[in-house]
């Protein structure tokens, strides 16, 4: 996803938007027509991209995509395998709490990167 955004985080929030919601583009201007073909399949995973979608409104582009970006380093097969929906904080590129501020949608807690949104089984959709 960040490939073909360029790693612009307007647009990597346009694309995962596209995905999380199904969206196909209305016609050939629409700016979602270049990425609708294209497949973003791959071996990690994002357990409430519904809630995440339905909440983006109250984060910036640069903080959905920070925690798109983390999100994408977790394993599915792991997932799969024992429902871990963490990442080790060894696994990060960077400390991620060098970029948390008061309205963060991850924490760390115990060297794990929490999800916000992926944490709690019973989201209220606001």
């Amino acid at each position: 996803m960040f490939d073909e955004a360029s790693a612009d985080p307007a647009t990597c929030v346009r694309i995962f938007r596209m995905l999380a919601a199904g969206s196909i583009p209305k016609n050939r201007r629409d700016p979602i027509f270049k990425f609708a073909g294209i497949d973003f399949s791959g071996d990690s995973f994002l357990y409430h991209e519904d809630v995440i979608w339905a909440n983006s409104f109250k984060h910036s582009n640069k903080e959905i995509c920070y925690y798109l970006a983390l999100a994408s380093l977790r394993s599915l097969g792991e997932f799969l395998a024992t429902g871990k929906t963490t990442l080790d904080i060894i696994q990060a590129p960077v400390d991620p709490r060098d970029y948390m501020s008061d309205r963060s949608l991850i924490y760390v807690e115990n060297d794990d990167i929490h999800f916000v949104y992926e944490e709690t089984k019973n989201f209220t959709l606001h």
